[in-house]
């Protein structure tokens, strides 16, 4: 057998955090990250109307626009942290 080599690669993963419930998703292929539409349904439900437009995508287009989304999203609701 000849020598064992070993190749390091970096990689990034994307997490997002449900801040109500605490659930974690997450997708390890980079900016092409491609999310469950199930999770991202789950992720929309507080916003009726980002809900209905993203409803209205194809499966596919869903996965391809999840992440154009979850910026909306987050744009529309933003999170804010005490500073002591």
């Amino acid at each position: 057998m000849g020598p064992m080599t070993t190749k390091l690669t970096s990689q990034p993963v994307y997490m997002i955090i449900e801040f109500d419930t605490g659930k974690l998703s997450g997708s390890s292929r980079g900016l092409g990250a491609k999310f469950n539409p199930h999770d991202i349904y789950s992720l929309l439900e507080p916003d009726e109307a980002l809900l209905g437009q993203y409803g209205s995508l194809s499966f596919g287009q869903q996965r391809k626009q999840a992440i154009l989304f979850i910026n909306k999203f987050n744009d529309r609701h933003p999170i804010s942290f005490p500073v002591n």
